[in-house]
């Protein structure tokens, strides 16, 4: 909760720091509030749409509900940036 809190403050204070957005959306992973977590990553891919990071975990993020077109296409975003990418590519 306390760090939800401070994300959050970080936001108001600078609302174009996506990897607050970011961090956001892992600390909703953890306490299970799916549908925050990628709301959260979406925010953060609108204000830096070529951070990876934030895509690999949409897909994750997706295809734990089992959103599979979803999910492949966060996965071909993070291959359009990094054709390479091991884990993109093996989802």
């Amino acid at each position: 909760d306390e760090a939800i809190r401070e994300f959050q403050q970080a936001l108001e204070i600078d609302p174009l720091f996506y990897r607050a957005h970011f961090k956001l959306g892992i600390c909703y992973y953890m306490r299970g509030q799916y549908p925050l977590e990628i709301n959260e990553y979406k925010k953060c891919l609108a204000i830096n749409p070529q951070y990876v990071p934030a895509w690999l975990n949409l897909g994750h993020a997706y295809l734990a509900r089992d959103e599979l077109e979803a999910a492949r296409e966060a996965y071909e975003r993070v291959l359009e940036i990094n054709p390479n990418h091991a884990v993109a590519l093996y989802n």
